[in-house]
């Protein structure tokens, strides 16, 4: 799972001991077949390891396709642990089954953590469902965590709403460096569908917003997202 933003997940990624290490990843039999990957994931939701229940699933995830085990991936979204739900979310964001998304709906609007919400908010945001938008705006009016806001503007504004272009940029100029990374995170996956004035302005921010952080994880989110905009701007 490439989380992309270390620090968000930070505080969450705690071992919860007692781990039963005769059940772990670590001594799991080979898994030559999907039968064998799907009584793993079966056996994995036992593990009593929080830590050890994420690599299974990335474990089998990264051997077989995942669209062959929503089935067996769908029980973690309930798992008391939200790194769980949320390596679960990762693994089938793009699968385009509606009872995915109608899970990852319920996640967004209902779970009680912040970034299992955030998580499956920006995996909606390549579904493509006539309610989605209006849902999306539901979610950022609503929810208190300026994370999830974040991902639900992210995913309004990949959805093509213009309107949540100046509310996305507002939070480059916020003080707090892990909004300002998620804001930049989000603008540069938008890039390709900004109108060139649009663009042509948003570079002017990204310039005063370098020159105004020197913090090297904020550099390193914004610089990369002026360089997606220089590289649009060029091509109009």
């Amino acid at each position: 799972m490439e989380f992309g933003q270390a620090d968000w997940t930070h505080d969450h990624r705690q071992g919860d001991g007692g781990s039963d290490l005769s059940a772990s990843p670590a001594t799991a039999p080979a898994l030559g077949t999907l039968e064998d990957a799907q009584r793993f994931l079966q056996a994995a939701r036992h593990f009593a390891d929080a830590l050890e229940r994420c690599e299974a699933i990335e474990q089998v995830c990264t051997q077989f396709d995942c669209e062959a085990l929503v089935e067996d991936l769908l029980p973690f979204l309930n798992d008391p642990d939200p790194l769980v739900r949320v390596e679960t979310i990762d693994s089938l964001e793009g699968i385009p089954q509606p009872e995915i998304d109608v899970h990852l709906s319920g996640l967004a609007i209902a779970d009680d953590d912040w970034l299992v919400r955030g998580w499956a908010v920006m995996a909606l945001g390549s579904a493509d469902y006539p309610w989605l938008e209006s849902f999306l705006w539901k979610v950022y009016r609503r929810d208190s965590s300026h994370y999830v806001k974040i991902k639900a503007l992210g995913a309004l504004l990949a959805q093509g709403a213009g309107k949540a272009y100046p509310l996305l940029e507002k939070y480059l100029f916020s003080s707090h460096y892990l909004f300002v990374i998620n804001a930049a995170h989000a603008l540069q996956d938008s890039v390709d569908i900004l109108e060139q004035e649009t663009l042509e302005a948003l570079e002017g921010v990204l310039r005063e917003r370098l020159a105004h952080w020197s913090a090297a994880s904020v550099v390193e989110a914004l610089e990369p997202c002026l360089k997606a905009v220089q590289a649009r701007l060029e091509e109009a």
